[in-house]
Parts: structure tokens; C-alpha cells; sequence
């Protein structure tokens, strides 16, 4: 009689833990971790969606004028967590001397909110632009 009290407690303990089990495995499952959203780029942005975002800041930025012409493949692209997205490209253009110019850029941006495909929803973390501008010292008259 005592063996079959024990027995009974053990058998609802096992399946006690096994429905709590079910039940933290049913929460994990339905509510993803904070970090998940780190790991997956927000729906409706790939890396074509952030290259062209990409050129219309560099365009933006640089005031580039008519001439501004981006590759359609030449670039790379890395998705680096929470949104924010990393693009190493160039862009060549004639200068107002009418010199062709080509500039190697790199730059990370952050998807905000809203449409994606509208630049306002994205903010510019990190541009650096090769080669640099030239600073010269000013000549004077003597």
C-alpha cells in the first residue's frame, strides 16, 4: 500500500514536469527571443532594397549631379543585425571641370520604420568615401 502511494506521486510528479515542459517549450515557441530580431532583416528589405537606398543617400550627400552613374552588381552587401545593413560599392561621375571621377564608398545604414523603399525610413550610421577630397594651400599674389 505505501509502494503504491510512492508510486502514484511519482507517476503525477513525471507527468506534471511533463506538461510543464510543453508548456515553457509552447512559450518559447510563440514568443521569439529579443535577440531574434538581431538575426533576421525586416520584411520587405534585401540587400537590392539597401543598395538603392544606399545610392540615393550617396547621391544626397555628395549632390552629385545628372551624370552619377551606380554598377547593378558591383557591390557587397552584409546584413549586420537590428536592421542595419552594411554596402561597399562606387559610383562614377563627371565633375564640374568635366573630369570622369570614380569614388569607392562604403557606408552602414539603419532601417527605421515605414516603407523601405523610402530614404527618410533610413538613417546613415557610418559613409566613408575614397578618395578623399584633396585640401590645398591657398596660393597668393606676392
Amino acid at each position: 500500500m505505501i509502494h503504491q502511494k510512492v508510486r502514484n506521486i511519482l507517476i503525477t510528479t513525471i507527468a506534471l514536469l511533463t506538461i510543464l515542459v510543453v508548456i515553457v517549450t509552447i512559450i518559447n515557441t510563440n514568443n521569439p527571443r529579443s535577440d531574434d530580431s538581431f538575426q533576421t532583416p525586416a520584411f520587405g528589405i534585401n540587400e537590392k532594397v539597401a543598395f538603392i537606398i544606399s545610392q540615393n543617400i550617396i547621391l544626397d550627400s555628395f549632390k552629385l549631379n545628372w551624370s552619377a552613374k551606380f554598377p547593378t552588381t558591383d557591390y557587397s552587401y552584409k546584413y549586420l543585425g537590428s536592421n542595419t545593413y552594411s554596402i561597399q560599392s562606387y559610383v562614377d561621375y563627371i565633375n564640374d571641370l568635366g573630369v570622369k571621377k570614380r569614388n569607392n564608398y562604403f557606408i552602414e545604414l539603419q532601417y527605421i520604420s515605414g516603407a523601405p523603399s523610402n530614404t527618410h525610413n533610413w538613417k546613415p550610421l557610418y559613409l566613408s568615401v575614397e578618395p578623399t577630397p584633396q585640401h590645398f594651400p591657398q596660393i597668393t599674389n606676392k
